[in-house]
């Protein structure tokens, strides 16, 4: 909490430092007086300081400093960054931002639609403590990004989501998609509908109200041309693609996520310019 006898409101910076005392982590936010909660799974390892800064017009700043010992985890999480060519996380992000309606990844920048960035959508934190980018009905996100606008026979291609479906209405919702006159993928509440010029629709379905992460992978040609799609991990559809099949879009249409009927918890989004093997 940070009380301000003057303003109803004050800047705050959250840092992370590293052992070594550079900078690890840095975000600026507008809070008022009441609690606030930082919650944050990104951060170093060693003798590690989580610092709180409070900011006045007197140039006196108030600094609340939280040092800690942080143990490296025996256990392996790495993320993989080989052609990575999109990556949507909500760690760290916060309504409280100065500009919460702004999300970016290199020089692709979203647009959002009918958020108001309150305590019901937005940047909010999950049951479990985790940010989500939370979608009431009628909330949107647009992102310019084109996955089907070249054929993803020569390279491979994979697309990633860890996302929940809750308040459902209508099982045909549609939370995520991306799909010009039949080609590309739809994710509905319960449901992932994916399809190339050639293939079988394929189709896997998974729960609502519960955390899931969906992957589907093209398989180059010079493979088997299989197109696997996975749930948490565990392939639970596979259709192999004709061998003269097309996955490029005519017109080539941007992500749109969010749903009329439905709401959505965004967890992470990613899309690579290759396939990722099963053990990836």
């Amino acid at each position: 909490m940070v009380y301000n006898p003057f303003l109803e409101t004050t800047n705050v910076k959250l840092e992370i430092i590293n052992p070594d005392n550079s900078i690890y982590f840095t975000k600026e936010i507008t809070v008022n007086q009441t609690t606030q909660n930082w919650v944050i799974q990104d951060y170093p390892a060693g003798q590690v300081i989580f610092r709180i800064t409070a900011s006045s017009d007197s140039g006196t700043n108030a600094v609340k400093e939280f040092h800690m010992t942080i143990h490296e985890s025996t256990f392996d999480l790495s993320i993989v960054n080989d052609n990575l060519a999109l990556e949507f996380t909500a760690n760290g992000r916060s309504n409280t931002e100065k500009n919460p309606a702004q999300w970016n990844y290199n020089d692709i920048n979203a647009s959002f639609e009918r958020f108001v960035w309150s305590g019901a959508d937005g940047w909010v934190e999950s049951d479990t403590g985790e940010t989500v980018l939370r979608f009431l009905p009628k909330d949107k996100m647009i992102i310019p990004f084109y996955p089907f606008a070249t054929d993803k026979r020569s390279n491979g291609y994979t697309m990633e989501f860890e996302l929940s479906s809750h308040n459902v209405n209508d099982y045909d919702s549609v939370i995520v998609s991306c799909v010009n006159e039949g080609r590309g993928f739809v994710i509905k509440s319960q449901s992932i509908i994916f399809k190339s010029e050639q293939s079988k629709e394929i189709v896997m379905m998974f729960k609502e109200d519960e955390r899931v992460r969906i992957t589907v992978v093209v398989e180059p040609q010079t493979l088997n041309r299989f197109i696997y799609m996975y749930v948490n991990g565990i392939i639970c559809a596979v259709e192999q693609y004709p061998e003269n099949d097309n996955f490029r879009q005519s017109t080539p249409q941007p992500i749109t996520i969010g749903s009329d009927t439905c709401g959505l918890d965004l967890y992470k989004m990613r899309f690579y310019n290759r396939n990722l093997t099963m053990h990836e």
